[in-house]
């Protein structure tokens, strides 16, 4: 039986979340995905919760605790270093990718216009960060 994936999405934006989740189940993986609206929140739920997501999408500019504010966080924090994370952003600056790769997520991705890009997007995501859970 497939196991289910676990996916936190740290967004502020509600309508990116929403488009978020219908890219994931139009891939057909159907995760379980939780929300976070900044850095600060996403640390509560992680810190509170087992087991941990398998896989973090992180906007980065969120109020309260910005995306590059959580990878510093997340990368200082024993129990939470090696949570994969992968930067969902607006941004299509380079030195905000540079300064993400070198925080530590995992890869960095501009959100696209497109629902199907999206689509696309998420299932190389799926397929890249989650291969054992998409199988």
């Amino acid at each position: 039986m497939k196991q289910t994936a676990r996916i936190l999405v740290v967004d502020d934006s509600d309508d990116d979340v929403f488009f978020l989740r219908r890219a994931f189940a139009k891939t057909g993986l159907s995760p379980s995905i939780a929300h976070a609206p900044d850095g600060e929140k996403a640390l509560e739920h992680l810190l509170k919760t087992a087991p941990l997501p398998d896989l973090i999408t992180l906007d980065l500019k969120m109020p309260r605790l910005d995306g590059f504010g959580m990878l510093e966080r997340l990368r200082n924090h024993p129990r939470l270093a090696n949570v994969p994370v992968v930067v969902l952003t607006a941004s299509f600056l380079e030195e905000d990718k540079d300064k993400a790769k070198a925080l530590g997520a995992r890869a960095f991705f501009t959100k696209p216009a497109s629902s199907e890009e999206l689509i696309a997007l998420v299932t190389n995501i799926s397929q890249q960060w989650l291969p054992a859970l998409a199988a």
